[in-house]
Formats: structure tokens, sequence, C-alpha cells
């Protein structure tokens, strides 16, 4: 076949780069090469140690070791080719650090590399003599953007994207002695549409210096021809197990799996090549305040023989989005809500950009966001070198992590925000995303995926969509936020709001968690210590660092009347300045605290520990809309008056504005540049302990309270705030008839005006929530009474419900019961009329979240068996043979995945009562355990084609429970239905049939066997699955 023709442009830009290389080479050879780091720009503390001798030295994939390894980074030759139309292309070429992107500083070029250039590296290697007979690999872990790869001349590879790492096999491109390594790279930054976050070709505001080529180590390792390819480690909380799916380039052999760490036993674990290895462990679980990591060692042994050993770590712990005791969906960690706050943190180094000078300088920024109190971070656009989320991992904070956007602007996009989506963007985007979430799904500090942030390219929502479920497709076991920010699409774990500089929240939501993915900016240039002298800015700017530590502090306080709503989380930006965005906590060369640490840590340990209770004075349009008099036209000069009358203005519901206003709720449209809106309304007492306007202003406002000036608030909110009263604006109501009048002004953009007042209750007790979310529940001395319950009766059912739940939380008791009255209606129809009789003489307890005496988080019911063990615990006797719901609000929420929760315990009660005769029940478990059909199932939580042990494998009570879901309703393990039961386990099957249709006679007489004072067997059964 003939070759098509190469275009003389591209031909010659070709040949020069070859010629070029070679007299690269040959310079470099001759020793001539010398750096020094380029460009006038501030450098941080640690630009001060690199060397070429010692860039980067570490190894730069701490999740699979190998001991062998070679260090490619250091001083590299470069060439810049540049195309000149009608002309010889032009060339650039000196010496470059790798791995600093070439626009940097410490690179020693400090050249921005044009999207029609192309960049060219190059230097010579040699094969260490232990590494023979061995396959070896080279490795990027990231050039940005398309990088073509050879060795010797010869071509072994390209990828695009610039973010992920990639590898080749080059060893039949190896000759003895020296080889000559080249990498061509181009880089189309923003005309492009590749994804790549805060890079622009001309920064300005929130947009950065690109990062072009090489920006992360370059290695080589030798391997065997079969080797381990990749290890996915999937360690399992509530199961107590970890799973290892090793695969591996050949396909065969055995691997041996050993783990180190509190629960885990010295034994060696086996199973083939390319299969799921799963290992009990009791685990220790990891958390931001107690980071604790388990080591394992994986060998791929042939014959006996070991052909290749890695090692690598992996950490216990559990994120979802859970209702809370008071029904309000939180982040749940390791099964406790844990409110989640940390900085937005960009990743930029005035000396290296998106390289940081050194591994300490990269732990420096994670320790920052410790000392300030912090458990989170939002990595923001950017996705970092392994070894960040390494040191994330060891020293435990939580990472929200962006995808990087493409932003693309193409010559037919209509705004700038806002482009049109073309099919390669899709492509670039998709790609790019799946590299992101296989490239670091195995750090545990990563709970969350961003795929998009704010508008930033949303215009095919469909598309976007796919997008969200894609990243819940290939990770389940984190959360998802679809955008952060903006361009909501009502899909994804939580809804996101920004809010400069906030704090305020969107309304909390039936499914989702709501937080704050970005907030703050508060500014202050520190002369000496900034990208340029002038023209620097942030969101909010101050005089001095006092200004901007009062100001910080004072955005704190307000985040626990938010949480105390519903917040869930909440990110400050940010870390660091970047260039001319002044707005961190820390000078851009990291140099300057500008915010004290330490007032920041004491004001944000407040967000973990007990909250204030808002109490509603006078409602906005947030609880319901309100009926206010309003003008658009100017009134007379006294309209503030409390004697005023305002029956000439017209009657409309609140909130006032437009509808695409962030957190805006629209009651009445108003669309003209000013309004003035009139209410009164009646106080019983004025009595408050500390009360807050409830605000949500765009733009400018002024509130009056009874004819007198309460408060002005500048700019705008992006929902509802909280402003605290000053003393003599509290001192304004009065019991009986109150009045509020307020006007708001309005220039560009969104509007909306609401208004209400809450109060503060100061909190009391113990906070239950550390920053870190570590810890065990606290031991209590408490114990029951029966005298605190209240008794009823619902569908044949006694119920015995907890008198703190019904006082407190009567609204979580309301949807309880209502749900309760549903399932046990549904049993009543499904179970034989003996054993329903039965059932009805068990007693349903109901307790408020956290005062029962077990101290349980994270489980919805179980049945007790045991009356020693229950008065051993504090608990009351009377307990045993009963099912309990220890967390109303587990219990609702976990009925999402398992809606026959309630047939289940009624079931181990049941069991309770026949035991006498649960021969058949435990010789039916023993012939299914010993068959294994049990050991890897389906389940409807999990992907398709995912199997993993099922429930009814852990006792012959769990075994029972279950076989009764699938015969007579619906279970979520396989077997499902009673017609896949038949199949999959007949003998289980008969003794289900059996059991169940006991006559009256059998059951009494068991009953009463039971009854007498048989007190063994297991505490409490199935708290939860």
């Amino acid at each position: 076949m003939r070759k098509p023709p190469v275009s003389p442009a591209r031909s010659s830009i070709l040949g020069l780069l070859a010629a070029v290389a070679i007299m690269a080479l040959t310079s470099a050879s001759r020793g001539q090469d010398v750096w020094q780091p380029a460009g006038g720009h501030i450098m941080t503390r640690w630009a001060k140690s690199v060397t070429p001798e010692n860039v980067w030295p570490e190894y730069p994939r701490p999740t699979m070791v190998r001991e062998k390894w070679k260090n490619l980074n250091g001083l590299w030759r470069y060439s810049v080719v540049t195309p000149n139309p009608g002309g010889q292309p032009v060339t650039q070429q000196g010496s470059i650090l790798v791995p600093f992107p070439i626009e940097s500083a410490l690179s020693g070029v400090d050249r921005v590399l044009e999207p029609s250039e192309t960049l060219s590296y190059q230097r010579n290697f040699a094969i260490p003599d232990d590494w023979k007979d061995q396959r070896v690999l080279l490795h990027f872990g990231a050039v940005d953007w398309h990088a073509k790869v050879f060795v010797n001349s010869k071509a072994v590879g390209q990828h695009t994207g610039g973010f992920d790492g990639f590898s080749f096999d080059i060893t039949d491109s190896l000759k003895p002695g020296v080889n000559e390594l080249r990498v061509d790279v181009i880089d189309p930054t923003d005309t492009g549409g590749q994804p790549r976050g805060k890079q622009w070709l001309t920064p300005g505001g929130i947009w950065y210096r690109r990062t072009s080529g090489i920006w992360q180590t370059v290695w080589m390792e030798p391997v065997s021809k079969n080797s381990i390819r990749l290890i996915d480690c999937a360690p399992d909380l509530s199961g107590s197990s970890v799973a290892f799916t090793v695969q591996t380039t050949g396909g065969a052999g055995q691997i041996e799996l050993t783990i180190t760490g509190d629960g885990a036993k010295p034994d060696v674990t086996r199973g083939a090549a390319d299969g799921a290895v799963k290992v009990q462990v009791t685990p220790h679980p990891w958390s931001p305040d107690d980071p604790y990591l388990y080591q394992y060692q994986a060998r791929l042994m042939e014959n006996g023989k070991e052909v290749d050993r890695v090692s690598g770590y992996f950490a216990f712990r559990d994120i979802k989005v859970a209702l809370d005791e008071h029904g309000v969906n939180r982040l749940m960690f390791n099964g406790k809500p844990l409110f989640q706050y940390g900085p937005l943190d960009q990743g930029f180094w005035p000396d290296g950009l998106y390289t940081p000078p050194n591994d300490e300088a990269m732990r420096f920024d994670i320790e920052a966001a410790k000392k300030m109190g912090c458990n989170m971070l939002r990595k923001h656009v950017k996705v970092e070198s392994e070894r960040f989320y390494y040191w994330c991992d060891k020293l435990g904070i939580l990472v929200w992590q962006d995808m990087p956007s493409p932003f693309f602007r193409g010559v037919e996009s209509k705004e700038e925000f806002v482009p049109l989506i073309s099919d390669q963007w899709k492509k670039n985007f998709e790609k790019e995303l799946r590299a992101m979430i296989a490239g670091r799904s195995q750090h545990p500090s990563i709970v969350m995926w961003v795929p998009f942030n704010e508008g930033w390219g949303q215009n095919d929502l469909e598309w976007c969509k796919k997008m969200v479920a894609l990243c819940h497709e290939l990770d389940p076991t984190r959360l998802v936020n679809n955008a952060s920010g903006w361009t909501d699409m009502h899909v994804g774990d939580v809804v996101d709001l920004h809010s400069y500089p906030g704090p305020s929240m969107l309304p909390i939501e039936e499914k989702r968690a709501s937080v704050l993915g970005e907030f703050g900016g508060l500014g202050l240039p520190v002369p000496g210590h900034v990208w340029v002298e002038k023209n620097n800015w942030g969101y909010i700017s101050y005089k001095n660092a006092q200004e901007l530590t009062d100001a910080y502090v004072a955005l704190m306080e307000k985040m626990p009347l938010l949480i105390s709503q519903g917040l869930c989380a909440a990110v400050y930006t940010q870390t660091t300045d970047v260039e001319i965005e002044c707005n961190g906590w820390l000078t851009y060369d990291r140099e300057v605290w500008k915010i004290d640490a330490a007032r920041a840590e004491a004001a944000t340990k407040k967000f973990y520990g007990p909250l204030p209770t808002v109490k509603v004075i006078v409602p906005s349009a947030q609880k319901e809309k309100q009926s206010w008099r309003y003008t658009t036209e100017s009134p007379a000069a006294n309209w503030f008056a409390a004697d005023f009358n305002d029956a000439g203005w017209k009657v409309g519901d609140s909130g006032f504005g437009t509808k695409q206003t962030p957190g805006a709720i629209i009651g009445t449209e108003w669309k003209t540049g000013d309004i003035w809106i009139r209410r009164t309304f009646e106080l019983k007492n004025t009595d408050f302990q500390d009360p807050h306007l409830v605000i949500h202003h765009d733009e400018d406002a002024e509130v009056y309270i009874n004819g007198t000036l309460a408060g002005t608030y500048k700019r705008w909110t992006d929902g509802y705030a909280f402003e605290k009263l000053s003393p003599e604006a509290a001192k304004l109501f009065k019991v009986g008839s109150n009045t509020f009048a307020v006007h708001c002004h309005q220039t560009s953009g969104g509007q909306h005006i609401d208004v209400g007042v809450s109060d503060l209750i100061p909190a009391k007790g113990e906070g239950n929530a550390a920053p870190g979310g570590g810890g065990k529940p606290k031991a209590t001395s408490r114990r029951e009474n029966i005298e605190d319950y209240d008794t009823r009766t619902l569908a044949g059912f006694t119920l015995k419900i907890n008198r703190d739940l019904s006082t407190n939380e009567p609204a979580l008791l309301d949807r309880v019961i209502v749900q309760l009255a549903a399932d046990l209606d549904e049993v009543s129809n499904f179970v034989p009329a003996a054993a329903l009789d039965a059932l009805r003489g068990v007693t349903i307890w109901i307790e408020r979240q956290g005062s029962s005496a077990m101290g349980w988080g994270g489980h919805g019911m179980c049945c007790h068996w045991s009356p020693n063990w229950l008065a051993s615990q504090g608990l009351l006797t009377e307990k045993a043979g009963g099912v309990e719901i220890i967390s109303p609000a587990d219990f609702l929420s976990w009925r999402r995945d398992q809606p026959y929760m309630a047939f289940h315990e009624l079931a181990h009660a049941y069991h309770w009562r026949v035991s006498r005769l649960d021969g058949d029940i435990d010789a039916a478990y023993q012939r299914a355990l010993k068959s294994g059909i049990y050991d890897k199932v389906a389940r409807n939580s999990l992907a398709e084609g995912k199997t993993e042990r099922a429930y009814a494998a852990t006792n012959s009570h769990e075994y029972f429970a279950e076989l009764s879901e699938a015969y007579f309703a619906l279970n979520d393990f396989y077997p499902y239905t009673r017609r896949q039961l038949a199949v999959h386990d007949p003998e289980g099957l008969k003794m289900i049939e059996r059991m169940w249709n006991l006559s009256p006679e059998e059951i009494k007489n068991a009953t009463a066997v039971r009854e007498a004072g048989v007190g063994s067997g297991a505490p409490a059964l199935s708290p939860g699955k």
C-alpha cells in the first residue's frame, strides 16, 4: 500500500525535529547542559533546594510499588519548533528541568508554548545490567497534552490527555549501551477542546498561566513477561473484608496476598490471577482524625516461583448520603453525620505552575488545611500526581475531586461561558473522565467526584447527565456532585451552591444533601509576596491581616446556623493566592499566613460540635410564602414609618425577584430597578436569645423595623443568609403588632428580596461529630425505664414508643408510623394466619436516635434474642423477642434499598418463638453453606455482573430471615423471589414452607418453651445489612 503524502510544512517540521534531537543528544553527551531557575516572579522557599540531581526523587506510584525502578527526572534537552508560513520553521533549543512545565521558572526556560508549536524533549539513558531478560516499561505521570514518544527514533506510542498517567513497553526498541528517548508535545490549551482546568492562553482574573509538556515524573521499571498490570482493591467496611482483583499481562499464574494491620491475619491468601481474592479483616476504619492504612503485598507466582511482586496500601471507610435523626439528608461518613469543611485547593505554584517544587512543598498545602481546622479539600479542576493523594490518605483529609473543565470556545460559540460542544470535545472529556476515576480510585481520601463546575460547558445537559451517571457506574463507592454551583441538573448525590462571600445554602432536598461548594474569597494582597505588584484582586478586599481575620471568623460564625438547618459541607476560596487572585489563606509563595490560623481553627471547631437550634420568629418564604404589600414606583418619603398607609400598594407573595436568581424562592416576579415591600406581623413575646435577620437580597437592601433602620446590606447573597441583629435593632421588636419595611435596589444580573427573623438557641451538651468523624461511640451508663415508653396499637401489633421521640421529634415519628403501617398491612396479607397471630404477639419498640443505651449509629432495626445480654447493657429485658427501630431516620432511609426490612426483623422474632423447632432451619443452612450456593450472588444494589457473599450465609438466623423475604416478598440478595429460591435452594424452600405453616398448637408450645426463660443466643440480630 502506498503511504499518503506528507504536507511540505509538516514534513519539514518532522525532519527538523529529528535533526534537532541528534544535535541535542550530541550536546548532552559533551556535558554542556547548564540549569538555573528562570523568570522574574516570586518563588517558594522549597525552590531554593531544587537541583537537577535531586528533582522529585520519590517513587511516583505509592499504591502499587516495585523495588526496582529508574527515575528519568532531571535535565533534558528541549527544542521548540514554530511554523513559519512560506519559510523554514523557527527553532529554539536549550536545557529544561523535567518534570517542570516549560512555562515555569523551575523548568529553567519560562517560555509560553503556543498551540501551533511543537515542544520536543530529548535525553539519553541506559538500562541497568540487572534488568537483563526483563521487559522494560516507560511511565509518564502526566504530559499536557498530546505526546508522541520515540525510543532510538522508533515510535513506541502516543497519548492525549493532560492529567492521567500512561505507559509503553519499550523493550523491543532498546539497544545495548546508550539509548535515545524523545517526546514530542503539542498543547492547544483553550483552542483544542481538551480538559485543561484554569489554564488560559491569555491569563487574568480567575484564569492562570498554562502548563505544557511533561509536568509529572518520568520513570522506568523492569517486569517479567507475565507481570502484575493493575491491582483493584475494594475494602468493604460493613462486610469486614477486602477484595483484590489482580490483573496480569499474561493472564496466568497464582496470586499470593499478605495484609498487615489491625485485625488482619498474617496468613497468605491465594487466588488465581485476574480473579477476585477476598480477605476477611476486622476493620480499623480510616478517618481524617485517624487515617489508619493497611499495607498489602501481592506476589505473582508461576510454577512455585515468584515472577513479580508489588506492595501498596488501602483503608476501610464508607461515604453515603442518608437521613439523620431529624430526617435531614447528611453526608454520612463511616455511618455517622460528618460536616465536611475545607479549602478550594487549586494546586498552582509560582515557581512550578502545576508542578510543586518538591514533595515537602506539596505536603505543606495539605497540612495547611489541617492547621486551619479542616477535614476536607476540594481539588479544583486539576488532577494531581498520585503522591498528593498519598499524603491526603496518610495525613487524613477528605478530597472532593473535580474533573478539569474543557471550557472550549469554538468558532461557533455564541457565548464565552457556554460554548457549543463538539463531538470531539465530548470524546476528550469522557476519555479523561474515565482515566481520572481509574487512575485515582484506589485512594481512600477521595470521597466525591465533581464532573462539572458551575456552567463551564454544559449546554448539552442530556450528555452531561450521562457523564454524571458514568461516574456512578465507574465508581459506586463514592458520591457524585453533578455540578458545583450554577448548572444543577437535578441528579447526583448533592445540590451545590456557590455564594460569595456567603455563607448561605440551598433548601434541603428529599434525596440529596445540600452543600456550599464555594464561598468566601476574602482578599488581601501582601506587597513583596504577589505575582504582580498592581491590579491584584479578591472578591472582597481588606486593608490588613487583622481586618481579614476578623472578617473570616465572622463568616465562620455564621456556619453553625446553616449546619443546624441542613448544610452538609462548605468549601472556602481558597488555600493560597494564585497569580493576581489574592484571596488565599496564604500568599502565593506560601510565606505569609494572611489569616490567623489559631483563631480560624477555633472558629472551625464549632462546625463539628453541638449545634444551635434555629427558632423561626417571623417566617420567610423558606418556610412558606408570605403576603406583603409592595410597589415598584418611588413612594412617599415616610414609606418606612410604622404608621405609613400602604393600602394603595399591590399585594404579593414573597420572595420578590426573578426565577433565574441563585437561591431565590419566587412568589411575585420583580424585574424593575427598585422595589419597596412592607408587612405586619404579631409577636406574643420578645424574649429572644440571639435574634438574626434571615435575608436573601440581590442587590443592596435596607431593612426597617417599626419605622427605624435596623440594617443595610450591600452587594448580594446567593441564598438565604443569617445576619445578626445589633442589640439596638433587636430592641425594636415589641409585643403585639410589628412592621417590616424593606427597600431593595437592583443594577444588573439576578434580583431578589425576602426577609424573616429567627432566634438562635445556643447549643447544649457534647457534639456528636469530631472534625474527622473518627473514634467509637461513647459508652453510656444510662439504663432504660419502661415508664419512658408510650403504648400504641398499629395493624394489630403493639408499639412501644420512646417518649423523647414523640415529644421532641413528632414529625419524624409520624413518618415512621405511616411507613410502618404500610409495611405491617402488607405482612398481614401474605403471612399464614397462625404465624400472623404469633407475629402480633411481637412488640415493636421505636427509639429516638441515640437514646437507646445500645448507642448504635447507622443501624435501622434489630431483633433482640437474649434477655441476659439486654440486662447487661442496661436495656429493658422486656425487649427480648421483640423488634426495635434503633434509628427512625435510618429505618426510613434504608427502606429504599431494603423495602422488607420490617418483615426481615419480624421473621427473626418468629424464629425466636419457634426456635425449639429450628433443627430444620440449621440443617438447611448447613447444607447450603457447604454447597457454596450463597458464596457469590447478585444484589440489587450492585452493578450488573458484580457479586458478593449473600447475607443469608452469615448464620442460621439470617438464613431464615433472608429466605423468608424471598419466599413471601422480595429479597435484596439473590434469590430475590420464591420462584428463584425454588431453583437456587430447594431444600431451603421446603424448610421455609414448613416453618411458616406450623399449626397454632405447634407455635404455642414452641413459644411457651422460649418464654419459660431460655436466655441464650445472639444479643441482637440484623442491625441492618
